[in-house]
């Protein structure tokens, strides 16, 4: 973090003020806000439900948020018609509050962009390249063609999970899928340790040298 200056130590430093302070509602008002970033939040009534105008559109108003307020407080698009989900763009308010300098935000956004691409495009390869193996009759070294078709294909479903339930929907695939698969290796392990207790080990005996 001391990479980046002084100006990101002392945004490091007004976070964990802020985190202090706010557990007293007196402290807060003494805070310093501009290390805070501003996001357009939904107005609640008393029962906690989203205030609506004659419009169709949400009631707003402009709050400054932590990344852990921001995850949790109901965030509305510009136009104020949809409530954005934030849990899959926390890691870029966290970046927004945490420098102030634009080019380090967007340096560091696109970083975490490309590592978290990264981090899917290997996991995929590496799972197209196991389920290509085990199709191909355990061939370690199967065609790339084929491996291209399993990657495809699980990118295909992903996708359309996504686009039909969102990350909610890939969640709950994904546990229906492994519950199956969990009974077969309970018996896969069951087994193997029946095997390797009626395995009989050879015994080594000793030879005396001759004299």
């Amino acid at each position: 973090m001391t990479a980046f200056g002084s100006t990101t130590l002392r945004q490091h430093q007004n976070h964990l003020e802020y985190e202090q302070k706010t557990q007293n509602p007196e402290l807060r008002e003494t805070l310093p806000a501009e290390y805070l970033p501003e996001f357009n939040v939904g107005i609640k009534d008393a029962k906690g439900k989203l205030l609506m105008n004659d419009d169709g559109t949400f009631q707003t108003e402009t709050q400054q948020l932590t990344a852990a307020e921001y995850l949790n407080a109901p965030i509305i698009n510009s136009d104020n018609t949809k409530k954005i989900d934030t849990l899959p763009t926390v890691l870029f308010a966290m970046l927004d509050g945490l420098f102030t300098s634009k080019i380090l935000i967007v340096t560091t956004a696109g970083i975490a962009t490309l590592c978290i691409v990264l981090f899917f495009v290997t996991s995929s390869d590496s799972a197209s390249m196991v389920i290509d193996i085990i199709a191909s009759g355990g061939n370690p070294d199967p065609p790339v063609g084929t491996r291209l078709f399993w990657a495809i294909s699980e990118g295909l479903v992903a996708a359309l999970l996504l686009a039909a339930g969102g990350l909610d929907a890939l969640q709950a695939a994904s546990i229906i899928a492994a519950l199956p698969f969990s009974i077969i290796l309970l018996a896969a392990a069951w087994s193997l340790f029946r095997t390797l207790t009626r395995e009989e080990v050879p015994r080594l005996h000793a030879h005396r040298p001759r004299k």
